[in-house]
């Protein structure tokens, strides 16, 4: 579904235009200032990458792993913070999806498919190819063309996105949608991509040396993309479709990159760790993948030994055999006990072999040395809940939310812990706010009917459910117009 999304977005833009092409210098535009100034605001902007995000998640088509949202976390905040500022915060997960592509949708949304994490070589690659990606958003490329969008109204932009999705399971309609809309403007949408696409390159190279990465990653990227072209012939990777690559594309970021400094760049571990981990978790076939481990570690061919040897212990864990996973890990763990995707891989051993006692020690003693992780705060919970204990499982979660910005699995967990502990408005807002963030509104707006019905609530829950019942509603119409 969304190997056309990355066009399909800009396109959408270039469609909403009434005027003509901006023609500015593609590498030096006119810094455009307040995005206020344009018929889109900050906010709305944020709301239709929120939209669009939620019928992902709908689709069940988000990676929800806590630590692999957590790697590809810190590696986009460590770019956005070298980035200009923006009036929304950045937001990056990774989508279900093999084709190799990554796209920026509005209100500082960055996604990257799983296809392409595994396709990079370094982290500097994958780095540059989000770098790029947080430009187009820097630069203002949408709301330029927003700007331009006079007489078209907000809700024209929610439907066509969101037949862009529905076109996932139904391409006829989805393609048609859109099709009506960008009939006669593809000329249009071509030479605008060229112009922001360049700028996108210029910036995302400089953002890159900015944040400690190797500048000439991009080029490397784009150069291995283009000599696999003709591995595809005419099945392009989406990537080349949506980010065309030509020798002069190459020959500038090269050129660009040149002329800034160089520093030995020291690879990531989370990097390998992160893509042994995709490997495994997108796997259909446990078996196959446990297979392809054992073969690469005894020919030798990879490329870090600790996560290929993780990435066996996490395949051997799947096919449930448990001894030889903890062979694989204790190893890893002797050499680095404190390493986070290590200590999560032997608590989750343990519970899958029915350690649990073994695991929640484990879980308890890695949050002594991370407070309020995110990934080990959701998997101990899963344990806790594992182990009969909803109160002391509720109490985790409720100190985690007090301090960080909870996300549908850990709404999911804390609803599920406080309502086995008997706190039932608690689990009925909890519920509520994890089918809102899966694009399930009308049923969020049923929990917490549900949670304002209950007897004694007090003055303050009772506010505080019958203000979010407000809010969801008015989103509610706003999805549906």
């Amino acid at each position: 579904m969304y190997t056309r999304i990355c066009n399909l977005l800009l396109a959408l833009t270039v469609t909403l235009a009434t005027a003509a092409p901006l023609h500015a210098d593609p590498v030096n535009l006119p810094d455009i200032g307040d995005p206020s100034g344009s018929t889109i605001t900050p906010q709305q902007e944020r709301q239709l990458g929120e939209s669009l995000v939620r019928r992902m998640r709908q689709e069940h088509l988000v990676v929800d792993d806590p630590l692999l949202a957590d790697y590809i976390d810190s590696l986009g905040y460590k770019l956005a913070a070298n980035a200009d500022p923006q009036p929304n915060p950045f937001t990056f997960f990774i989508v279900k999806s093999p084709e190799i592509n990554a796209f920026a949708a509005p209100g500082g949304f960055i996604a990257v498919n799983y296809g392409l994490i595994l396709t990079t070589q370094s982290e500097s690659e994958l780095a540059a190819v989000m770098a790029h990606e947080i430009a187009h958003v820097t630069q203002h490329h949408m709301a330029r063309t927003y700007q331009a969008a006079g007489r078209y109204k907000w809700a024209t932009a929610i439907a066509l996105l969101a037949a862009v999705l529905v076109g996932g399971h139904n391409s006829q309609l989805g393609e048609a949608a859109i099709a009506a809309g960008i009939a006669g403007n593809a000329q249009l949408s071509i030479n605008f991509t060229r112009g922001n696409e360049k700028e996108a390159d210029a910036v995302g190279i400089r953002l890159l040396e900015n944040s400690g990465f190797d500048p000439d990653a991009m080029a490397d990227f784009f150069g291995r993309m283009q000599r696999a072209t003709r591995l595809y012939g005419n099945q392009l990777p989406e990537f080349l479709s949506t980010h065309p690559v030509t020798g002069s594309r190459i020959a500038d970021a090269r050129s660009r990159a040149a002329q800034m400094p160089h520093h030995k760049v020291k690879e990531n571990p989370n990097y390998f760790l992160a893509k042994a981990r995709l490997r495994v978790l997108m796997a259909s076939d446990p078996a196959r993948a446990q297979s392809q481990f054992a073969d690469e570690l005894a020919s030798g061919s990879y490329q870090d030994a600790d996560a290929e040897h993780y990435g066996y212990a996490l395949a051997l864990t799947a096919n449930g055999k448990f001894a030889q996973a903890r062979e694989q890990l204790a190893p890893l763990i002797k050499k680095h006990p404190d390493r986070i995707f290590y200590l999560a891989a032997q608590a989750q051993l343990d519970l899958a072999s029915g350690k649990t006692a073994a695991a929640l020690r484990l879980f308890n003693k890695a949050l002594l040395i991370y407070p309020n992780n995110h990934p080990l705060t959701v998997y101990y919970a899963e344990g806790l809940l594992t182990a009969g204990q909803p109160e002391k499982a509720r109490s985790l979660l409720e100190a985690y939310v007090r301090e960080r910005q909870p996300d549908a699995e850990v709404y999911r967990l804390y609803a599920r812990a406080a309502g086995d502990a008997g706190h039932l408005a608690d689990a009925y807002q909890n519920m509520a706010e994890y089918y809102f963030l899966n694009g399930q509104t009308h049923a969020a707006i049923d929990q917490l009917e549900q949670a304002r019905k209950l007897p004694h609530l007090d003055y303050y829950q009772a506010a505080q459910i019958e203000a979010r019942v407000r809010e969801l509603k008015a989103v509610a119409r706003q999805e549906s117009n």
